[in-house]
Protein backbone atom coordinates (compact mmCIF):
# COMPACT_ATOMS: atom_id res chain seq x y z
CA UNK A 1 0.00 0.00 0.00
CA UNK A 2 1.42 3.51 -1.02
CA UNK A 3 2.07 6.24 1.06
CA UNK A 4 -1.17 7.85 -0.23
CA UNK A 5 -3.47 4.85 0.39
CA UNK A 6 -1.93 4.22 3.53
CA UNK A 7 -2.94 7.65 4.74
CA UNK A 8 -6.75 7.42 3.21
CA UNK A 9 -6.78 4.15 4.99
CA UNK A 10 -5.98 5.79 8.22
CA UNK A 11 -7.99 8.70 7.41
CA UNK A 12 -11.18 6.16 6.76
CA UNK A 13 -11.00 3.79 10.00
CA UNK A 14 -10.33 7.00 12.27
CA UNK A 15 -13.63 8.75 11.47
CA UNK A 16 -15.49 5.38 10.84
CA UNK A 17 -14.71 4.79 14.47
CA UNK A 18 -15.43 7.91 15.69
CA UNK A 19 -18.93 7.97 14.21
CA UNK A 20 -20.23 4.80 15.99
CA UNK A 21 -20.60 6.64 19.48
CA UNK A 22 -22.99 9.32 18.07
CA UNK A 23 -24.95 6.67 15.82
CA UNK A 24 -24.67 4.60 18.50
CA UNK A 25 -26.36 7.41 21.32
CA UNK A 26 -29.17 7.63 18.44
CA UNK A 27 -30.08 3.88 18.28
CA UNK A 28 -30.18 3.94 21.90
CA UNK A 29 -32.08 7.34 22.49
CA UNK A 30 -34.53 6.45 19.75
CA UNK A 31 -34.88 2.74 21.55
CA UNK A 32 -35.37 4.62 25.01
CA UNK A 33 -38.12 7.57 23.19
CA UNK A 34 -40.19 4.41 21.76
CA UNK A 35 -40.12 2.65 24.84
CA UNK A 36 -41.67 5.39 26.95
CA UNK A 37 -43.48 7.68 24.74
CA UNK A 38 -44.56 5.54 21.76
CA UNK A 39 -48.19 5.18 23.60
CA UNK A 40 -48.19 9.36 23.28
CA UNK A 41 -47.83 9.65 19.35
CA UNK A 42 -50.15 9.27 16.47
CA UNK A 43 -49.86 6.76 13.64
CA UNK A 44 -46.96 9.23 11.79
CA UNK A 45 -45.19 9.95 15.05
CA UNK A 46 -44.64 6.27 15.21
CA UNK A 47 -43.91 5.86 11.76
CA UNK A 48 -41.29 8.85 11.85
CA UNK A 49 -39.57 6.95 14.93
CA UNK A 50 -39.09 3.75 12.86
CA UNK A 51 -37.26 5.33 10.53
CA UNK A 52 -35.24 7.58 12.58
CA UNK A 53 -34.45 4.15 14.54
CA UNK A 54 -34.13 1.97 10.65
CA UNK A 55 -32.05 4.90 9.57
CA UNK A 56 -29.31 4.83 12.60
CA UNK A 57 -28.65 1.33 12.45
CA UNK A 58 -28.24 1.78 8.37
CA UNK A 59 -25.74 3.71 8.82
CA UNK A 60 -23.94 1.75 11.76
CA UNK A 61 -24.14 -0.80 9.55
CA UNK A 62 -22.78 0.80 6.78
CA UNK A 63 -20.07 2.65 9.37
CA UNK A 64 -19.20 -1.37 10.06
CA UNK A 65 -18.64 -2.35 6.45
CA UNK A 66 -15.84 0.50 6.53
CA UNK A 67 -14.01 0.07 9.36
CA UNK A 68 -14.03 -3.99 7.73
CA UNK A 69 -12.20 -2.90 4.83
CA UNK A 70 -9.92 -0.82 6.59
CA UNK A 71 -9.00 -3.73 8.65
CA UNK A 72 -8.49 -5.80 5.53
CA UNK A 73 -6.41 -3.38 4.18
CA UNK A 74 -3.83 -3.36 7.17
CA UNK A 75 -4.30 -6.88 7.62
CA UNK A 76 -1.01 -8.82 7.30
CA UNK A 77 -1.51 -11.39 4.80
CA UNK A 78 -0.69 -14.45 5.43
CA UNK A 79 1.06 -16.77 2.48
CA UNK A 80 -0.24 -20.50 3.10
CA UNK A 81 -0.96 -23.33 0.92
CA UNK A 82 -4.44 -23.35 -0.14
CA UNK A 83 -6.58 -26.09 -0.49
CA UNK A 84 -9.12 -24.53 -3.01
CA UNK A 85 -11.48 -27.54 -3.83
CA UNK A 86 -11.73 -28.35 -0.06
CA UNK A 87 -12.52 -25.06 1.17
CA UNK A 88 -14.77 -24.09 -1.88
CA UNK A 89 -17.02 -27.11 -0.75
CA UNK A 90 -17.06 -26.17 2.82
CA UNK A 91 -18.03 -22.68 2.10
CA UNK A 92 -20.65 -24.30 -0.40
CA UNK A 93 -22.35 -26.47 2.55
CA UNK A 94 -22.24 -23.33 4.65
CA UNK A 95 -23.41 -20.76 2.00
CA UNK A 96 -26.54 -23.00 0.19
CA UNK A 97 -29.25 -24.78 1.78
CA UNK A 98 -29.73 -27.06 -0.49
CA UNK A 99 -27.26 -28.75 -3.21
CA UNK A 100 -27.46 -26.76 -6.02
CA UNK A 101 -23.49 -25.58 -6.34
CA UNK A 102 -21.41 -27.91 -8.56
CA UNK A 103 -17.66 -27.33 -7.93
CA UNK A 104 -14.97 -28.41 -10.19
CA UNK A 105 -11.70 -30.42 -8.72
CA UNK A 106 -10.02 -26.72 -8.32
CA UNK A 107 -5.90 -25.83 -8.53
CA UNK A 108 -4.64 -25.06 -5.43
CA UNK A 109 -3.43 -21.77 -4.37
CA UNK A 110 -1.41 -19.37 -1.78
CA UNK A 111 -2.53 -16.92 0.07
CA UNK A 112 -3.98 -15.76 3.54
CA UNK A 113 -6.87 -18.76 4.34
CA UNK A 114 -8.74 -16.70 6.44
CA UNK A 115 -9.73 -13.95 3.95
CA UNK A 116 -9.70 -16.21 0.86
CA UNK A 117 -12.22 -18.20 2.27
CA UNK A 118 -14.42 -14.79 3.21
CA UNK A 119 -13.74 -14.37 -1.15
CA UNK A 120 -15.53 -17.29 -1.49
CA UNK A 121 -17.98 -16.63 0.66
CA UNK A 122 -19.20 -13.74 -0.67
CA UNK A 123 -19.65 -14.82 -4.07
CA UNK A 124 -21.16 -18.12 -3.59
CA UNK A 125 -23.99 -15.62 -1.13
CA UNK A 126 -24.09 -13.43 -4.09
CA UNK A 127 -24.81 -16.25 -6.57
CA UNK A 128 -27.12 -17.79 -4.06
CA UNK A 129 -29.29 -14.82 -4.13
CA UNK A 130 -28.86 -14.15 -7.63
CA UNK A 131 -30.95 -17.44 -8.59
CA UNK A 132 -33.27 -17.73 -5.74
CA UNK A 133 -36.20 -17.19 -8.14
CA UNK A 134 -34.99 -19.57 -10.51
CA UNK A 135 -37.04 -22.99 -10.52
CA UNK A 136 -33.87 -24.64 -11.77
CA UNK A 137 -30.77 -22.22 -10.48
CA UNK A 138 -27.52 -23.64 -10.86
CA UNK A 139 -24.18 -22.31 -9.53
CA UNK A 140 -20.61 -23.73 -10.70
CA UNK A 141 -17.06 -22.87 -9.36
CA UNK A 142 -14.25 -24.06 -11.90
CA UNK A 143 -10.53 -22.42 -12.47
CA UNK A 144 -8.68 -22.31 -15.73
CA UNK A 145 -4.95 -21.36 -15.57
CA UNK A 146 -2.37 -19.28 -16.73
CA UNK A 147 1.16 -19.09 -17.46
CA UNK A 148 1.24 -16.73 -14.71
CA UNK A 149 -1.90 -16.81 -12.59
CA UNK A 150 -4.90 -18.82 -11.59
CA UNK A 151 -8.44 -17.73 -12.39
CA UNK A 152 -11.06 -18.50 -10.11
CA UNK A 153 -14.90 -18.44 -11.62
CA UNK A 154 -18.30 -18.51 -10.20
CA UNK A 155 -21.35 -18.61 -12.43
CA UNK A 156 -24.57 -18.84 -12.34
CA UNK A 157 -27.80 -18.80 -14.17
CA UNK A 158 -29.88 -15.94 -12.30
CA UNK A 159 -31.20 -12.91 -12.56
CA UNK A 160 -27.80 -11.64 -14.04
CA UNK A 161 -27.02 -7.56 -14.28
CA UNK A 162 -26.32 -4.74 -17.22
CA UNK A 163 -22.74 -4.75 -18.02
CA UNK A 164 -22.93 -1.09 -18.80
CA UNK A 165 -23.04 -0.92 -14.70
CA UNK A 166 -19.98 -3.65 -14.34
CA UNK A 167 -17.27 -0.74 -12.74
CA UNK A 168 -20.03 -0.26 -9.46
CA UNK A 169 -20.37 -3.80 -8.87
CA UNK A 170 -17.07 -3.95 -6.72
CA UNK A 171 -16.96 0.04 -5.37
CA UNK A 172 -18.61 0.02 -1.69
CA UNK A 173 -22.90 0.67 -1.07
CA UNK A 174 -22.94 0.63 -4.73
CA UNK A 175 -25.86 -1.63 -5.64
CA UNK A 176 -27.11 -2.76 -9.47
CA UNK A 177 -30.84 -4.00 -8.08
CA UNK A 178 -32.81 -3.52 -6.07
CA UNK A 179 -32.88 -4.27 -2.08
CA UNK A 180 -35.80 -6.47 -2.38
CA UNK A 181 -33.64 -8.86 -5.10
CA UNK A 182 -30.55 -7.94 -3.37
CA UNK A 183 -30.97 -7.57 0.75
CA UNK A 184 -27.77 -5.34 2.30
CA UNK A 185 -25.13 -2.73 2.19
CA UNK A 186 -23.48 -3.60 -1.58
CA UNK A 187 -20.63 -4.04 0.16
CA UNK A 188 -19.53 -7.82 -0.03
CA UNK A 189 -18.30 -7.42 -3.46
CA UNK A 190 -16.10 -4.01 -2.45
CA UNK A 191 -14.36 -6.84 0.40
CA UNK A 192 -13.99 -9.44 -2.73
CA UNK A 193 -11.88 -6.95 -4.51
CA UNK A 194 -10.07 -5.67 -1.13
CA UNK A 195 -9.17 -9.17 -0.38
CA UNK A 196 -8.13 -10.11 -3.86
CA UNK A 197 -6.03 -6.93 -4.45
CA UNK A 198 -4.25 -7.85 -0.76
CA UNK A 199 -2.89 -11.02 -2.60
CA UNK A 200 -2.04 -9.14 -5.76
CA UNK A 201 -4.59 -10.41 -7.80
CA UNK A 202 -7.63 -8.78 -10.18
CA UNK A 203 -11.14 -9.33 -9.98
CA UNK A 204 -13.80 -8.91 -12.67
CA UNK A 205 -17.71 -9.94 -13.51
CA UNK A 206 -19.57 -10.63 -17.25
CA UNK A 207 -23.11 -10.79 -17.10
CA UNK A 208 -26.63 -10.30 -18.60
CA UNK A 209 -29.76 -9.17 -17.51
CA UNK A 210 -32.06 -11.97 -16.64
CA UNK A 211 -29.27 -14.77 -18.01
CA UNK A 212 -26.47 -15.13 -15.19
CA UNK A 213 -23.44 -13.88 -14.52
CA UNK A 214 -20.12 -14.91 -13.83
CA UNK A 215 -17.84 -13.88 -11.11
CA UNK A 216 -13.99 -14.15 -11.68
CA UNK A 217 -11.09 -13.23 -9.54
CA UNK A 218 -7.02 -14.15 -10.47
CA UNK A 219 -4.35 -15.09 -8.22
CA UNK A 220 -0.87 -15.15 -8.89
CA UNK A 221 1.09 -18.86 -9.07
CA UNK A 222 3.19 -19.01 -6.13
CA UNK A 223 2.41 -15.27 -4.42
CA UNK A 224 0.99 -13.62 -2.05
CA UNK A 225 1.64 -9.88 -0.96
Amino acid sequence: MNGAAAELDRLTYAVSHDLRAPVRAVIGYAAVFDEDYSAQLDDEGRRLLAIISREAQRTMSMIDALLDLSRIGRHVTADKPLDMTSMVRAVAIEVASEPLVTVDVLPASSGDPDLIRRVWSNLLANAVTATKSQPAARIRVWATQESDRIVYHVGDNGIGFDMSGVDRLFAVFQKLHHDREFPGLGSGLAVVKQIVSRHGGAVWAEGRVEDGATFSFALPIGHAQ
